[in-house]
């Protein structure tokens, strides 16, 4: 059985979204009671990085959260992975776009803004984060112009993998105002069952 390592409120939470979309079995070693000592031992035998997510499937171990997605997707998920290899191509596209373009920025506000405090809160950080999410949010905007998801009208690895980063949007309370198109997507990703089922 898939092994899935990481907790849920971490970037672990894309891996088990996945597994819950596509109906795969998992167990979830969420470290939930364990030392350091025994939580490091476990992670570093699957990820030598110490970092999570991970996960063991058979013999594979693979990490990078990102990566675990394209692999369960292609492997398991036939509805979310792309029948054409143009949308294929896109779909790492996005993911891509999701770790360079726009998770950065919504990092660097999600702490300022949530964990640090007053006397450490940097608003010059906070500022250029703003300003970096501008273009790519500009570019996500007016492609979903007039569709549904990244690939057309149907929900896809390259949504599920997007969407996830927006989480941190939430949390830091990221005013989409100014891209009603993607307000609108990430909603509707973030409303699915499966993803709920997670949280």
């Amino acid at each position: 059985m898939l092994k899935i390592y990481g907790p849920a409120r971490s970037r672990a939470s894309r891996s088990l979204w996945m597994a819950e979309e596509i109906g795969l079995p998992y167990e979830h070693i969420d470290f939930a009671g364990m030392e350091t000592d025994e939580r490091n031992e476990v992670l570093t035998g699957v990820n030598p990085m110490g970092k999570v997510p991970a996960i063991e499937d058979g013999d594979l171990k693979l990490f990078e959260s990102m990566a675990i997605n394209l692999y369960l997707a292609e492997q398991y998920g036939t509805e979310l992975w792309p029948d054409n290899e143009p949308d294929r191509a896109r779909t790492v596209q996005w993911s891509v776009f999701a770790m360079t373009e726009i998770e950065p920025p919504l990092v660097q506000l999600f702490l300022e803004k949530v964990i640090h405090t007053d006397e450490n809160r940097d608003k010059d950080n906070e500022a250029k984060a703003l300003n970096d999410l501008v273009r790519p949010m500009k570019v996500l905007d007016a492609h979903l112009e007039g569709q549904d998801h990244l690939l057309g009208d149907k929900f896809s690895t390259a949504d599920l993998n997007l969407a996830s980063i927006f989480t941190l949007g939430q949390v830091a309370r990221y005013d989409m105002v100014e891209y009603p198109n993607v307000a609108d997507w990430a909603n509707r990703c973030l409303d699915r069952p499966a993803y709920k089922r997670v949280r």
